[in-house]
């Protein structure tokens, strides 16, 4: 078995050692390579460098919180980008810096959905139009659409539909998500908000096919922007 210097982290010391461990016997056996240690050599860096990390934590803080938003500030920047999903794994250890870890169970977020599934008679009450929960130790995931009666009537009038994450709602350390639609003179007309746990195509279609559901629940229509 190869044993590696640890003397210092991240430095690229050739000083190694191997130890025989016998099959027949008790006894083991050391091997020495013949060469000094040299701390002064240092690994090549694989993570995001930290002058680019502080520049997400800037632009995160003034409402870029998704990997392709902080991707695209990042090219105007002229700033070398990182893998999208280097920024993804980043994003998740800053908003536990930010906010802290999260205070509610999925199950508590489930009971609240089953509550809440009851379209209201009030046009302006809430409800939980749409939800997906996975309580999975090593997997945990959950996607819900909340909306009212007077919001999803801004869907009879559209044909198309934009999501967008750059508000600066953040809920346990995730952004809500707002859906809705615009107009000619670009205004924007909401149907909706969204939480996910992630920002993936998966999610976004989630959102999408929520809207159909409840268009088609609420009007009995084929909603197809």
């Amino acid at each position: 078995k190869y044993y590696k210097c640890s003397f210092k982290r991240g430095s690229n010391c050739p000083t190694k050692i191997y130890l025989l461990f016998h099959a027949s016997n008790f006894e083991v056996t050391l091997f020495q390579a013949i060469i000094r240690h040299d701390h002064t050599r240092e690994c090549k860096q694989t993570g995001i460098p930290i002058e680019v990390k502080n520049v997400i934590i800037e632009l995160f803080q003034n409402g870029y919180t998704t990997p392709k938003a902080i991707l695209s500030e990042l090219d105007k920047l002229k700033i070398i980008q990182p893998k999208a999903s280097q920024i993804s794994n980043f994003l998740v250890t800053l908003r536990k810096k930010l906010y802290g870890p999260a205070q509610i169970s999925l199950n508590c977020i489930k009971n609240w959905c089953i509550e809440k599934s009851i379209i209201p008679n009030d046009p302006d009450e809430c409800f939980v139009a749409n939800y997906y929960i996975k309580d999975d130790d090593a997997n945990p995931l959950f996607r819900l659409f909340v909306t009212t009666k007077n919001l999803m009537k801004n869907c009879l009038n559209s044909n198309h539909v934009c999501a967008y994450a750059t508000y600066k709602l953040i809920w346990q350390g995730y952004p809500v998500l707002m859906v809705g639609t615009t107009d000619k003179q670009c205004a924007f007309h909401p149907f909706g908000m969204a939480l996910c746990i992630n920002e993936q195509t998966d999610d976004f279609e989630f959102i999408f096919k929520s809207l159909q559901i409840t268009v088609e629940k609420l009007y009995n229509i084929n909603y197809c922007p």
